[in-house]
């Protein structure tokens, strides 16, 4: 007795039939074989495979004539067919489609089919091979939303690094601003002082003046200095020049005052640094103080409306709530279109807490913005003209107060932004 395996693998295959030994072959395989009529594409041929590819068993697709085409995904089914069309132009073709399986799951499917054609040259079946790519598809589809989403992350980090350099930029002239505000500082008190002390001096030589215009009648027994004094004053015209400069010196004196306001305030606004100490402070002094300093960003767009009401002293950092007055009436005036708007500030008292309120009639923010105007970076504004920061620093100083800050909004109709501050901070305060 011949206990050879080799020789009993041998004796085995060669007491197969030829279709027993391919059907043995093509139950081995993980892809489905197939063969379908041209026209019809009726199945002829479907091998094992299709209940692990097609979750249908091979009986199905002989039963039903139009199966491979109804489990096609519905929005690839045109294609499919017009690719179809195609396969005659070099007898092969190969293409990726979609299946819907019997509990209803997407699946990929790879085909490749291959035209076999007759004596007579005209086509006898379609062969094909389908293999399973679900994996394959969903890796590169994996791969391409990483892609995307590194590429996003890039196009974003350079915006970051564009708006950082802005605000660094800011931050510089800020700087800046608050030592040239030291250096005008002086000259200004010069300048006020001195004009404080021309005015005593004017007045000295008006009164010296009117001694002498008194003491002109004595001179009437010398008409020709008589005539000579009354020629000069008409002709320097000296009653406007009395009044005149009454005008001029009170003029120079408000312009003056209001250079030095604004330089105080300029200083004051800058001095945000970390010796800053929680003190008890007017809140309507600090908005004033900081519209002020933002005229010139509002003047041309938008008239600023005050209704103040009677409020206690809060309890706060005056230079970080004058930087959140500032992004809010700023940001104010930005949203106004081309025609002039209005500003309405008020204020008031709730309990233990103080309320300040900025209202706008400008173009509103858009509802898919409104939940992200607080996010660092985020801007609506051009490129260059703004730094993303602004609200969300606001936000974090007033979060830093333990108050509130809220916004509602809706297109083209305004903003209103509603700051609530307790009037006492806790015990233990953040500083």
């Amino acid at each position: 007795m011949d206990n050879d395996p080799a020789q009993s693998m041998y004796s085995t295959l060669k007491n197969e039939t030829g279709d027993d030994r391919l059907n043995s072959i093509l139950a081995s395989l993980d892809d489905v074989v197939w063969s379908i009529l041209p026209e019809t594409y009726q199945t002829t041929y479907m091998s094992p495979a299709a209940m692990k590819v097609y979750g249908r068993p091979a009986e199905d697709f002989y039963q039903q004539s139009n199966l491979w085409l109804d489990i096609i995904h519905e929005p690839d089914r045109e294609r499919v067919l017009s690719d179809m069309s195609h396969l005659y132009d070099h007898n092969v073709l190969d293409f990726d489609y979609r299946i819907v399986l019997p509990d209803g799951s997407i699946r990929w499917i790879h085909d490749h089919v291959r035209v076999i054609v007759g004596l007579d040259n005209k086509p006898l079946r379609l062969d094909g091979i389908s293999v399973d790519i679900t994996k394959h598809k969903l890796a590169e589809q994996a791969l391409k939303k990483s892609h995307k989403d590194l590429n996003d992350a890039y196009v974003k980090l350079q915006s970051l690094q564009g708006q950082l350099l802005q605000a660094e930029k800011m931050a510089s002239i800020g700087q800046l601003a608050a030592g040239v505000a030291h250096e005008i500082n002086n000259p200004i008190g010069y300048v006020y002082s001195n004009l404080g002390s021309l005015q005593k001096y004017l007045n000295d030589i008006f009164q010296v003046m009117d001694v002498y215009e008194k003491a002109e009648p004595a001179l009437a027994e010398t008409p020709d200095i008589l005539a000579g004094i009354k020629s000069i004053k008409t002709k320097m015209d000296i009653a406007f020049i009395r009044e005149d400069v009454v005008a001029l010196m009170s003029e120079s004196r408000e312009g003056i005052t209001r250079v030095k306001k604004i330089v105080q305030d300029l200083k004051d606004f800058s001095h945000a640094d970390a010796e800053e100490e929680w003190q008890l402070a007017d809140l309507h002094q600090g908005m004033d103080s900081t519209l002020n300093i933002v005229n010139n960003e509002i003047k041309y767009k938008a008239d600023v409306i005050k209704k103040y009401s009677d409020i206690p002293n809060v309890e706060c950092l005056p230079p970080q709530l004058n930087q959140v007055f500032m992004n809010l009436f700023v940001n104010a005036a930005h949203a106004m279109e081309e025609q002039r708007g209005t500003i309405i500030l008020r204020t008031g008292v709730r309990e233990d807490h103080v309320w300040v309120e900025v209202k706008d009639n400008g173009k509103g923010i858009s509802p898919e913005n409104l939940n992200r105007i607080f996010d660092p970076f985020f801007t609506t504004k051009p490129v260059g003209t703004g730094t993303g920061l602004g609200l969300s620093v606001s936000y974090s100083i007033i979060k830093k107060h333990h108050g509130k800050i809220d916004v509602s909004s809706e297109v083209g109709v305004g903003t209103t932004f509603l700051i609530s501050l307790p009037l006492k901070q806790p015990v233990e305060m953040d500083t």
